[in-house]
């Protein structure tokens, strides 16, 4: 009865990571979506609070690199996701970021090609290299909590040991 329990509690762990990930990238898609002006008024209501900051230290440049730091760090998230994921999904939890990463770049390449066909939209291959740095982040970032979890799970379990 306790392995089954613990079976359905598996499941469901991975149904909601992977949901998780679907979510982030349909949050992508939604956004890549809007048209240029849209997007351009979205991002712009957005950086409201922090134009100040931004105008002083990019100029005139400062709605652009606020876009990039957008694109950076949605990646970052769905990587994060991603990788979470197939953390859950692996029986035996191997941390390896590389078929989550992959799996995200080509998202990053697939949402640009997608924004082609999106009115006043485009293209650009410096975005999917801005989109691969954040998951660079986000990938690190859950390997070190992951770390963290499984070194503080590791000495709770010594500890119960030598109770």
């Amino acid at each position: 009865m306790e392995k089954k329990k613990h079976s359905v509690r598996h499941a469901l762990a991975v149904l909601l990571a992977w949901a998780t990930a679907a979510l982030c990238a349909a949050a992508i898609f939604l956004f890549s979506s809007q048209n240029g002006a849209d997007s351009a008024e979205l991002s712009g209501s957005v950086m409201l609070p922090f134009v100040r900051v931004l105008y002083e230290l990019f100029g005139d440049a400062s709605h652009n690199v606020f876009r990039k730091f957008a694109h950076f760090f949605i990646f970052a998230a769905l990587m994060f996701f991603v990788y979470h994921a197939f953390f859950r999904t692996r029986r035996r939890r191997r941390l390896s970021p590389g078929l989550p990463f992959l799996l995200c770049v080509l998202y990053a390449v697939s949402d640009e090609v997608h924004q082609l066909f999106v009115p006043e939209r485009a293209c650009r291959l410096f975005d999917v290299g801005v989109d691969a740095l954040g998951c660079v982040l986000g990938g690190l970032c859950f390997y070190l909590l992951a770390m963290l979890c499984i070194h503080i799970s590791g000495k709770s379990k010594s500890r119960r040991t030598l109770s």
